[in-house]
């Protein structure tokens, strides 16, 4: 309607045709529909937390959770997606609503002031996100990546119109998506749409209710419920043949870190391990990728409550000389066992019985939830 109404304005020696044409279709019993106009989001203003903490008005606007999301596996290249995005909410069987009229402040849940949105979201709901991005140019050649650490529950997920993949079901763990197909050589889009029932579905939700309780929003021992997303959301360039996953175990009978590296797109390459400590080398191996490889260290430093000491782990995947993909990764070399103390049954850390109190540390935080 915009557009139309700009030619409108541009051209007035077309106006007593348009509305002719109107009036022509209206005779005839039909109904002509401009299409509706697309209103602006409402600009991000947060919205006042019930209880503040120091680090509440500490939150960049922009760029939320800056750090890079996935210690366990970096990677030096990737753009962070978290910040405002276009917002709106429908019901739960609704398709993509026609335009987005709020803001969000990603990764907090729109429950959370902190989100900007702060209001109930029911089993009726569903949650929309929008925003656009452009792919760096140092990345052409690669695949590109788009990562979720977590959203709650089921999320759907299209890049210029187009789904990527299936939808994903699970409230705690990250997913992500090959998007390469879907991009454009300029501007891109993302659309998100979460759907989240909480305690009225059968997923697992812990502690979260819908609930109009106050002033405890979850009533009793429960607590808010937290809908959409909620962990960091990024793109990551990586090759073809890429690795998707490590899995490390220590052993201390035989002084071996097992790493297992697992990947797709795998075809030839073979998996190397290297352990080091404050830059030097202090072991490695070479394997299949998807085996598990034994990384011998000598006298190995071990990791307890009082010295939480971590070796540095770098899985490349390699033919030849050539490396296709390389990630950073870190291990302790600890055990975990059961012995008899005293004549009692104990948890043994690096075969030492270490005492435990037990004490239940569960940070809720208000601004964020």
């Amino acid at each position: 309607m915009h557009h139309q109404s700009t030619r409108l304005r541009q051209r007035p020696g077309r106006t007593l045709g348009i509305l002719l044409s109107a009036l022509a279709l209206l005779l005839c019993g039909a109904t002509a529909l401009a299409p509706a106009a697309q209103a602006a989001p409402t600009a991000w203003t947060p919205k006042p937390a019930p209880m503040t903490t120091p680090w509440t008005d500490q939150v960049s606007r922009d760029n939320p959770l800056p750090e890079y999301p996935r210690p366990q596996l970096t990677r030096p290249d990737w753009a962070n997606l978290n910040g405002i995005w276009d917002f709106a909410v429908t019901s739960a069987n609704a398709g993509q609503p026609a335009s987005f009229t709020e803001q969000i402040r990603v990764p907090f849940v729109a429950e959370s002031a902190l989100s900007g949105i702060q209001r109930k979201i029911t089993q009726n709901d569903k949650l929309w996100y929008k925003r656009t991005f452009t792919v760096p140019s140092n990345w052409n050649g690669r695949r590109v990546q788009l990562n979720f650490g977590a959203s709650d529950w089921r999320t759907t997920v299209w890049v210029n119109g187009q789904q990527a993949g299936s939808a994903h079901s699970g409230g705690y763990d990250a997913f992500g998506y090959d998007i390469t197909p879907l991009l454009n050589g300029g501007t891109n889009t993302i659309v998100v749409s979460v759907f989240d029932p909480t305690q009225t579905g059968g997923q697992a939700v812990g502690k979260q209710r819908i609930n109009d309780v106050t002033p405890h929003p979850g009533g009793g021992i429960f607590y808010t419920a937290a809908s959409g997303i909620w962990q960091t959301v990024w793109l990551e360039p990586t090759a073809p043949a890429h690795i998707t996953r490590l899995d490390t175990t220590a052993n201390l009978s035989d002084s071996t870190l097992r790493v297992t590296v697992r990947g797709t797109g795998i075809s030839g390459q073979s998996a190397r391990v290297t352990v080091s400590s404050g830059g030097t080398t202090v072991g490695t191996a070479t394997g299949a990728v998807g085996s598990q490889l034994a990384v011998r260290i000598t006298n190995p430093h071990l990791w307890s409550p009082d010295d939480p000491f971590l070796y540095d782990i770098k899985a490349d995947l390699v033919s030849g000389s050539t490396v296709s993909d390389s990630v950073g990764s870190y291990a302790g070399m600890r055990s975990i066992s059961r012995g008899t103390v005293d004549g009692k049954q104990r948890l043994l850390l690096n075969g030492k019985f270490v005492f435990q109190t037990g004490t239940l540390d569960q940070g809720y935080w208000p601004d964020g939830i």
